[in-house]
């Protein structure tokens, strides 16, 4: 027989008891297709074979059996000529066994994860579905060896010829399996952030007790506002009245101040920046370069803060063919000029611009400018500008940084190797989210991007992921990238632009405002996701560091000494690099930088915070 390299996804098949906020509820009274869309996604390509009949569930687990059956039922009545007689006899062996496995109701359970995960085995020993059909037809040593190296495997890639082998001998084809094996949408759970908005959310920032919002409303928490406000204390609030405008970014000024970037106009006269100091708005004008518009803004992320140090990029009609980037500090000063667009910035150690361009000229301070090639990304390598043309995403969006380690986002475009997410180290570019790897998966852009734990990223963009074996979501991912697994989170209607870590919760604003199969207007373009993403979490371990941010010292506070086992500190690459059992640490060897702080308590369940050394 043929050895054929393919991919099997058995998905774990967990029991919620509560709604799952971006799919149809099991207890919803609806047509029975419905439902078991919301199981697999491949039953778009049966609808002809669904019973037209209204129906609700009482579990999960009883949905899940109703989805199996009828699934048996089809595939028993699916009769090809090219099958041998050893296949039918196989195939109908096989189907009398997945026809018990569905009676006796018995799926993985996730013990091991908080959010949904694969489990080809669990803990107990309990097979998915396709898993369970090759251990019962005598081949257990196949499954057990993809539980072994794969077993957690979630929209990747499972190579096992001995289970493609397997499929061709008892009769079944790729999609048949795929159709088996249920979907899920994802299953964390996400609030409206108070009303919401009326219109896009283009930019958030983090900022101390406040979540600063910027966009395209008019409304903010169903009141009057434009365009600009903030999230505290539970309550929307808007600066000011707001501001008429185009915002694309937002910073803080000061204790009740905002500075927004974007395309402000007054008498007759258009402004890139505006500042609002607690009770007036006023425009900020670039020297010598009127009407001005930004497309990106930011303040630095490193170096004493002594008033707003800040940089943007901006066309203008005295600007030809492209834009100029300016940073204030102390007073303005012209940067570098690129023959197109920068979307973001990142001024940290070093100074990296992205977005879409082939070459840039640095400004020397007094001396010729000097031109560098570049391949929508540039980075300042001790004063050499460096880029890369493998794998880039045709437009760039967002940027994250860690340590030396860059993520870029942005548009895959329609090439076969387009790229939405890249990572750039050490001069080589490492493409992780693409059109080849994803092909089923249209439209592919990445907006922004954070970090969510020590090895996952979480995505907010336009990636709509729908797989041959059910897998799907829209908005929200997180990809870990020591194992090269995207898993969706969210199944919005469309785009995510932002994402801020606030008050230790993501939230995302965007374009989106519903689920994307439901009818109902519920995620007014600001949500947040309510928990962790990629972190353990246990309630009981709800401590408090202090300070946060320090140089050294920290504290961990308000939990009972004895029911710690142990206190690890983790760099965002997942490395320990300090463990202890007192609560009060000195960290001062440790580089400046972001760190996990996880607590083990006694009973092993542990909670992860972020903590930052200065």
């Amino acid at each position: 027989m043929k050895t054929i390299y393919t991919s099997f996804v058995c998905l774990m098949l967990s029991f919620f008891l509560v709604s799952n906020t971006f799919g149809l509820d099991y207890r919803v009274n609806s047509k029975l297709y419905n439902h078991l869309f919301e199981i697999n996604k491949n039953w778009q390509l049966h609808q002809n074979e669904v019973p037209n009949e209204l129906i609700s569930f009482h579990s999960d687990r009883e949905r899940i059996q109703m989805h199996l059956l009828l699934v048996e039922k089809s595939l028993r009545n699916t009769h090809s000529g090219k099958r041998t007689d050893q296949q039918n006899q196989n195939r109908a062996t096989s189907l009398d066994i997945l026809h018990t496995y569905a009676l006796a109701g018995k799926f993985p359970i996730n013990t091991g994860h908080k959010t949904r995960q694969p489990y080809f085995i669990d803990n107990f020993g309990t097979h998915c579905a396709v898993g369970f059909l090759v251990k019962e037809t005598g081949f257990p040593e196949i499954s057990k060896a993809i539980s072994e190296t794969q077993n957690f495997a979630y929209v990747k890639e499972i190579v096992s010829p001995e289970l493609v082998k397997w499929s061709v001998e008892y009769g079944f084809t790729l999609e048949e399996l795929a159709w088996i094996q249920p979907g899920y949408a994802p299953t964390q759970t996400y609030s409206q952030v108070g009303g919401g908005t009326n219109g896009n959310v283009t930019c958030s920032k983090s900022s101390g007790n406040r979540l600063l919002v910027g966009g395209d409303f008019t409304e903010l928490d169903s009141l009057p506002c434009l365009n600009v406000g903030y999230y505290s204390d539970n309550h929307l609030s808007c600066f000011g009245n707001g501001i008429a405008g185009k915002v694309i970014g937002i910073r803080e000024f000061g204790v009740n101040g905002v500075i927004v970037g974007g395309e402000f106009e007054s008498n007759g006269v258009i402004y890139p920046l505006a500042k609002f100091d607690g009770n007036t708005w006023t425009y900020i004008e670039i020297p010598n370069v009127p009407n001005a518009r930004a497309t990106c803004f930011t303040d630095f992320l490193s170096g004493p803060l002594i008033g707003p140090e800040m940089a943007v990029s901006v066309s203008a009609p005295s600007i030809p063919n492209g834009q100029e980037v300016w940073f204030f500090q102390g007073g303005w000063f012209e940067f570098a000029y690129v023959p197109g667009v920068i979307y973001d910035m990142a001024l940290g150690n070093s100074v990296i611009f992205a977005g879409q361009f082939d070459s840039i000229q640095i400004q020397n301070s007094g001396l010729n400018p000097s031109w560098f090639q570049a391949k929508n990304f540039v980075v300042d390598n001790s004063g050499n500008w460096i880029s890369s043309s493998d794998w880039v995403p045709d437009t760039i969006f967002s940027i994250l940084t860690q340590g030396n380690t860059i993520y870029l986002g942005g548009y895959a475009g329609i090439n076969p190797n387009g790229t939405a997410l890249t990572r750039y180290v050490n001069g080589v570019t490492q493409p992780l989210i693409t059109n080849t790897n994803y092909p089923y998966s249209d439209p592919k852009t990445v907006r922004d991007i954070a970090q969510a734990s020590n090895s996952n990223l979480i995505i907010g963009g336009d990636l709509n992921i729908s797989t041959n074996w059910g897998t799907y979501g829209r908005g929200i991912f997180t990809y870990d990238y020591s194992n090269s697994v995207l898993t969706p989170y969210a199944d919005l209607d469309t785009t995510v632009n932002t994402i801020a870590f606030f008050n230790d919760k993501y939230y995302f604003g965007g374009i989106f405002t519903k689920n994307q199969f439901s009818t109902t207007q519920n995620k007014n373009h600001l949500i947040v996701l309510n928990g962790y993403v990629g972190i353990e979490e246990t309630a009981n371990l709800n401590y408090t560091l202090s300070p946060n941010p320090s140089t050294g010292n920290l504290n961990i506070s308000n939990i009972n000494q004895a029911s710690i086992k142990s206190i690890e500190i983790l760099d965002l690459q997942g490395k320990i690099c300090h463990e202890s059992q007192t609560t009060e640490l000195d960290l001062a060897h440790l580089k400046s930088g972001t760190y996990l702080v996880r607590v083990v308590a006694t009973d092993g369940s542990s909670t992860t915070k972020k903590w930052v050394k200065e």
